[in-house]
């Protein structure tokens, strides 16, 4: 799905059904700025009534408006991983492996004064 699709979706959804859940949680932040500007075409206020946050923590999260929040990944350490067990597995032969690698939440205004239920 492209960014039109996604903003024409959100728009279309939201109009006819309304706001059922306190946050938009996109795959990508790409998808959260569109679906950010469809709720605020149709005057949802971002976050006070839809909080929105992306993923990648991507440049146009920091140019968005309002600024996006977004899980970020360790990109950096990401590709030394890859690296490492792409050699490990070309010199010493060695077997694919699962590996977690810590992300962290960049709390910008699409959700900073959102208050949780919980």
């Amino acid at each position: 799905m492209n960014a039109t699709q996604v903003y024409e979706n959100v728009k279309k959804y939201a109009a006819v059904h309304g706001i059922r859940s306190e946050v938009f949680f996109a795959n990508d932040d790409i998808t959260a700025c569109e679906a950010m500007a469809a709720l605020m075409d149709l005057g949802y206020a971002i976050p006070g009534d839809i909080a929105v946050a992306g993923f990648d923590n991507s440049l146009l999260a920091k140019e968005a408006t309002p600024k996006l929040t977004s899980l970020a990944q360790p990109l950096e350490e990401i590709g030394k991983k890859a690296v490492e067990v792409l050699l490990g597995q070309i010199r010493q032969n060695t077997d694919p492996q699962l590996y977690e690698l810590e992300t962290r939440v960049v709390a910008r205004a699409s959700t900073v004064n959102w208050k949780s239920p919980l």
